[in-house]
């Protein structure tokens, strides 16, 4: 008999802990001491713990540092950690269950405290699994009629994906609340989005919506002020205090619903702190699926070619210059996530 553990990947368990999809509060570790998640952490891209910089108070005392999460407790040992010093600076080990069999795993080594997620998540594992996607496409392996068609495909299969998850998100915490998270997590990019997730949950839509410019400034400023931004973004209109701004000055404009905002909407009413590719992307990616049209998206067509669209054209041997639409530039995207992703380490 071949016993399947759990309906997840742990590429699904990452992104369940980047949502935040659990309980903060009155966790108990392991060893039984009670664990607050403050921050979950900066997911990590360049390899070793999953997350980095993550807020804890454990018992009585505040604790900061890196995140390794496994589907099982027995993945620390298979995966090796404890030989490789990428891994010292780990404060917490989570897993979504433990281990099947009594005795196939044991604690870790230099006293690393141990969380198993399952019984504090906000749905089942079944609808976990279903909110973050499924299990994976496996898009490699169709055929017929040349790559362009295909590539339309996957397209629509990641909106349509997309559509449906912010669909389930809607049903936890409303439709407005879901989109107003959605959209403040795409203000972080790569470097940020955990801050800006995690500021979206501690000012919910209810305490914004129809408030003035100076509120909203004093509420996100205190709010994010025990967060750890990272400042240092390159060109300084990527800097999240400056789209942060912009987004202060773009929710009194919106009329009480995000739904209806245009990309041209957010750069002229963010007075230009939210540039236009930014704001296309929260359009493209966030506001159309939540409208659930996609009809809206057949003639749009992105602004620029991002590096997992280029990345994916490479490796088909398709040039940039032909995809002639969004559904292709996503199904270029698509592809990337399911195949060349996973290939090169990316989690």
């Amino acid at each position: 008999m071949v016993f399947f553990p759990t309906c997840l990947s742990e590429r699904q368990l990452h992104l369940v802990w980047r949502l935040g999809l659990f309980r903060r509060q009155g966790l108990l570790l392991e060893d039984g001491r009670p664990l607050s998640v403050f921050f979950p952490g900066h997911a990590a891209v360049e390899g070793g713990p999953d997350f980095r910089e993550a807020r804890l108070r454990i018992a009585d005392r505040d604790v900061c540092g890196d995140i390794e999460l496994h589907l099982m407790p027995s993945g620390w040992r298979h995966h090796r950690h404890e030989r490789d010093s990428a891994y010292a600076g780990v404060v917490l080990h989570v897993s979504l269950r433990r281990d099947p069999f009594p005795g196939s795993s044991r604690p870790i080594g230099g006293g690393i405290p141990e969380l198993v997620l399952e019984p504090y998540l906000e749905v089942s594992v079944a609808e976990l699994a279903e909110l973050t996607g499924g299990r994976r496409a496996g898009i490699a392996a169709e055929d017929g009629g040349g790559i362009l068609p295909r590539l339309e495909r996957w397209g629509r299969l990641r909106f349509e994906r997309r559509r449906k998850a912010l669909g389930r998100i809607a049903l936890l915490v409303g439709a407005d609340e879901a989109v107003y998270r959605e959209a403040m997590t795409a203000l972080g990019y790569k470097r940020n989005k955990a801050p800006f997730a995690e500021l979206a949950r501690l000012v919910p839509w209810r305490s914004v919506r129809g408030e003035d410019r100076a509120p909203l400034e004093s509420l996100y400023a205190a709010a994010g002020a025990c967060l750890p931004w990272r400042d240092r973004c390159g060109r300084p209109s990527n800097h999240p205090r400056r789209r942060l701004s912009g987004w202060c000055a773009l929710l009194p404009r919106c009329g009480g619903s995000l739904l209806s905002l245009t990309a041209e909407d957010i750069v002229r009413w963010s007075e230009g702190r939210i540039g236009f590719e930014r704001a296309w992307d929260l359009q493209a990616n966030v506001i159309f699926p939540a409208r659930g049209d996609a009809r809206l998206l057949e003639r749009l067509r992105p602004p620029a070619v991002s590096r997992p669209v280029r990345d994916a054209c490479a490796a088909l041997g398709v040039d940039p210059s032909r995809l002639a639409s969004l559904w292709h530039h996503w199904g270029a995207l698509e592809w990337h996530r399911n195949e060349l992703a996973p290939a090169m380490g990316d989690c």
